[in-house]
């Protein structure tokens, strides 16, 4: 995945583009009725299909339940880690007890742990398969909002050729072209909000990322050293309950 998502770039007219917008404006017929209610229609129902593709992606998306996972991912690590033991000298009779709850919390926490890292895992790829198929789209609206603007440059210079067309028909005309402009304009927001969705997923990435390769490690050495030293303690302190037993038994 991209680690910089690029601002949008000025779309500028090439010389090929040019040349196309004459072609174009030279095919028009503005006697054509038909033209009039037609023109650059197929153009718009393009720019239809990507914006359905872009809101089922936006509705699939399920980024809240995986916020949820990881807040209760992190709150269980918090409260496995705030776990207390008795101490002191006479505390070992309760300290087998709470270590054998400490363990199995721990275990519990750890299982928990593992299943849901592989569920953000499994989010995290498919994160990465939209930030592919996100691009594709961008590319293609993007080739959408030139072609767009070939057709309303060329609809605009066949006005300005042929002022002896019908009032009716040039009025008609005008509107299609207006509405062509309006959906070159929906073309450059759609641009900039695949832009924004690329942003949030890579930031989503990049925190799931995180969250795997540093704080669950860190947690599961922090649990290893725990254990161990519970263990190491709770055998000095039966240890100790021992001897103090041996010697009372002497007095």
């Amino acid at each position: 995945m991209k680690e910089n998502i690029q601002p949008m770039p000025e779309v500028e007219l090439t010389d090929a583009d040019r040349r196309k917008i004459q072609e174009t404006a030279e095919k028009i017929d503005l006697t054509d009725s038909s033209l009039c209610l037609t023109y650059g229609t197929a153009g718009q129902k393009k720019l239809a299909d990507v914006s359905d593709r872009l809101l089922k992606m936006i509705r699939s998306d399920d980024s809240a339940a995986v916020g949820a996972q990881i807040s209760g991912l992190v709150k269980e690590l918090r409260e496995c880690s705030d776990i207390k033991v008795q101490s002191g000298f006479f505390g070992w009779l309760f300290r087998r007890r709470d270590c054998k709850k400490f363990r199995k919390q721990c275990e519990t926490a750890a299982r928990n742990a593992d299943r849901i890292a592989a569920e953000l895992e499994n989010y995290r790829n498919r994160l990465l398969r939209d930030f592919v198929m996100l691009d594709k789209l961008y590319d293609g609206v993007l080739e959408q909002y030139r072609e767009l603007t070939v057709l309303a440059e060329a609809g605009q210079r066949k006005l300005e050729e042929d002022p002896s067309t019908e009032r009716e028909l040039r009025e008609r005309f005008e509107k299609r072209l207006h509405d062509l402009k309006l959906s070159r304009m929906v073309c450059m927001q759609t641009l900039a909000q695949i832009r924004i969705l690329q942003g949030c997923n890579t930031a989503l990435s990049e925190k799931i990322q995180s969250l795997l390769n540093n704080t669950m490690a860190l947690w599961k050495n922090q649990m290893s050293l725990a254990l161990g030293m519970e263990n190491v303690q709770g055998v000095n302190n039966e240890m100790i309950g021992m001897l103090d037993g041996v010697l009372r038994e002497q007095e």
